[in-house]
């Protein structure tokens, strides 16, 4: 893991209160992931863009308890919208 990716990735959770959850080694699939955030009432998620497309469309159901998602340089908040999330919000490129 890269100098800044671990410094947002780890710091950002602790010093707002949260708690860092590290997927185990290994291969997951996108069931997996599903049940790791269940598991541990995941909140806020830093996924590649690619690993984001597949559980988007495998187990879009992963994501209902999750206020936030960032996927690879964009950022996403949930928004609640007739029973399915939007995107609302990206950087600008």
């Amino acid at each position: 893991m890269a100098f800044d990716a671990s410094t947002y990735e780890m710091w950002v959770p602790w010093l707002n209160g949260g708690t860092l959850v590290v997927a185990p080694a290994g291969h997951l699939d996108a069931a997996a992931y599903e049940a790791l955030i269940a598991e541990h009432g995941i909140t806020a998620l830093w996924l590649t863009a690619g690993l984001f497309r597949v559980m988007a469309e495998e187990v879009p159901e992963a994501f209902a308890g999750v206020r936030e998602v960032w996927a690879g340089v964009m950022w996403l908040r949930r928004r609640r919208y007739a029973g399915s999330w939007t995107v609302a919000r990206t950087s600008p490129s």
